[in-house]
């Protein structure tokens, strides 16, 4: 019904939250939570909702309709969440919208291309794009397309940081760990659609499992099983 709930584990309480408590919006797309600014960002996809975003935190619900009133783009889909510091990266269809979520604005939008995801590594801001993998160094004016790179021009699904190397996927071909060297194979498996990180893990997701490393020699397979309610 496009609420969100939240669970206490100190008291094992249930609480949900709709557009009846303040939510901005139905149809929940992405939920992540800034361990700097102790809120949680939420954004919305699908019809009227695609791009809308709201805050919350222990003071309350902030909205964000940036994105979902501008007229600028046309597609609005977002695609991912990236933290770092008081900032979230959101990865969109047209690019990487910014978002202070300390001063809980938008802050910046660095407009170029389709973004599937984002992380960030030693100062520079990478971004998985259907042309390869675009790097940028945060010290720069990233509002300007000149300071964006392609640093590896095969198709990338998804970048992750994790234990302080980046890892790549393409789907249809598998998992790249990528250095100053260029890309080498990290798993090879054509079926998996996602990777993300978790913690101090990181995630690959395919149908009915998920391959978990707790650091990159040391990995499990998980089954995952669904029910049709």
């Amino acid at each position: 019904n496009g609420s969100l709930y939240r669970y206490d584990k100190a008291d094992q309480q249930v609480k949900f939250y709709s557009t009846e408590d303040g939510l901005g919006d139905t149809n929940i797309g992405h939920i992540g939570y800034n361990e700097t600014t102790e809120s949680l960002l939420i954004t919305y996809a699908g019809g009227n909702s695609e791009g809308n975003m709201d805050l919350l935190s222990a003071d309350g619900i902030y909205h964000l309709p940036y994105l979902k009133n501008s007229t600028n783009y046309q597609d609005k889909t977002i695609h991912g969440l990236y933290f770092q510091d008081r900032y979230a990266y959101v990865a969109t269809a047209f690019g990487i919208v910014v978002v202070d979520m300390q001063a809980q604005e938008v802050k910046d939008t660095y407009r170029f291309e389709t973004v599937y995801g984002v992380c960030c590594l030693n100062n520079q801001l990478y971004a998985a794009t259907p042309q390869g993998l675009m790097a940028g160094a945060l010290s720069d004016n990233l509002l300007d397309p000149q300071n964006w790179h392609v640093v590896d021009a095969n198709p990338v699904d998804q970048v992750v940081n994790f234990g302080g190397q980046l890892y790549l996927l393409q789907q249809g071909v598998g998992i790249f760990r990528y250095t100053s060297a260029g890309r080498q194979s990290f798993l090879a498996d054509k079926n998996l659609t996602d990777l993300t990180v978790t913690g101090t893990k990181m995630v690959a997701l395919k149908s009915g499992s998920a391959v978990v490393w707790k650091s990159a020699s040391q990995k499990e397979t998980l089954s995952i099983q669904s029910t049709a309610i």
